[in-house]
């Protein structure tokens, strides 16, 4: 088999997927389509120059970016959305062809703008089940909008993302790891910003570490917020146990996440968040809303953390206090964590890939 898979930017997940996929003896290109912008940067992601063969970035002109593989034809494409007109000429550009693709995509963002961009989703799935071998969704939630667009099922398949896991023993990051001292800490990972709730968990930890002084809340990532959210802090009476550590290269992620025993991503929109694979695989307990795509594949409800309704800052208090009340429970929800990673590696991941491509080639064209 021979893919090409298309994607934005370089990422240290998506390179981990690629590598496991090489690995079945598939031959997998990519092709970068976009430039790495300052706001990813700014979130510690590398700004990768040097690319590794089989990976290069194309121009963004669709003639231009098929020319950079001369054997295009021959490849099965994997297409990230729809919702650029790059991919949307690339789709009806393969499907014009006879050349085989996939459709890979998160959940879209719930809202007015999904509601108004229907009619295009519409259109895209009717391509989808006339010409396209089927839609990889990432996550049960992005299965359900691929439903709204009319897609038919047999033409759909789960494909989470994935990563290699983190190695526990490795020195945990200094500024953390100094800030929680002996005690515990929970730790949110991504940019500090309203989507993300960051204000409702600084309420809620407030309201759930209020008697539980060893517990510390770790904030790492880009503040998007102006002070906002540190002024929050002092309001609550927490700053001194919140600790704003800023953005961390992505390759040193794993060093901040050693320094914790419990993630939070209250997101009130996540249509996946890598960050959850990376520290179940490092042994945390995780508290996530259910708007958090990876919260129902990578979270067992009361088995390795807690999956609550997004924007319930009462049920975001009530997972935390668990942990405030009995610390331990994170050592076994952490446990239980390594566990669930093992059905999540790039290696579980590339062979489901290889498996659902071959079945979708084998099915007769409806």
């Amino acid at each position: 088999m021979k893919v090409l898979l298309w994607t934005t930017i370089p990422s240290r997940y998506m390179r981990h997927f690629v590598g496991a996929v090489r690995k079945t003896g598939v031959d997998i290109l990519v092709c970068y389509y976009e430039k790495m912008g300052e706001e990813r940067k700014a979130l510690g992601w590398d700004d990768i120059r040097e690319l590794p063969d089989g990976e290069q970035f194309v121009d963004k002109q669709l003639a231009a970016a098929l020319g950079a593989v001369p054997d295009w034809r021959e490849r099965v494409h994997i297409v990230p959305g729809c919702g650029d007109r790059f991919l949307r000429r690339l789709a009806v550009k393969l499907s014009l062809n006879s050349v085989p693709w996939v459709h890979w995509s998160e959940p879209s963002h719930p809202g007015l703008r999904w509601w108004l961009s229907l009619p295009r989703k519409r259109w895209y799935g009717g391509l989808i089940n006339r010409y396209a071998l089927g839609a990889l969704g990432i996550g049960t939630k992005a299965l359900d909008d691929f439903r709204r667009w009319g897609v038919k099922p047999q033409r759909m398949a789960f494909l989470p993302y994935s990563c290699n896991g983190g190695n526990r023993r490795v020195e945990p990051d200094e500024q953390c790891s100094d800030f929680a001292g002996k005690g515990r800490a929970f730790i949110f990972i991504g940019k500090l910003c309203r989507r993300k709730a960051v204000d409702m968990l600084l309420y809620a930890f407030a309201a759930a570490a209020k008697n539980a002084k060893e517990w510390k809340l770790l904030l790492v990532g880009n503040d998007d917020s102006n002070g906002a959210y540190s002024a929050l802090a002092r309001r609550l009476g927490v700053d001194d146990r919140v600790l704003f550590r800023g953005p961390v290269p992505a390759e040193d992620i794993f060093y901040a996440i050693n320094a914790a025993d419990v993630l939070v991503l209250p997101s009130r929109f996540d249509g996946w968040g890598v960050v959850v694979n990376e520290c179940v695989s490092m042994g945390l307990g995780v508290i996530a809303s259910d708007s958090v795509g990876a919260s129902h594949h990578l979270v067992d409800h009361c088995v390795n953390g807690f999956r609550f309704a997004a924007g319930n800052p009462g049920a975001l208090t009530r997972a935390m206090s668990a942990y405030c009340a009995a610390p331990e429970l994170a050592d076994l929800h952490g446990m239980n964590s390594i566990r669930i990673f093992e059905s999540f590696t790039p290696e579980i991941t590339a062979r489901r890939f290889v498996e659902i491509i071959r079945s979708w080639e084998s099915m007769p064209t409806d």
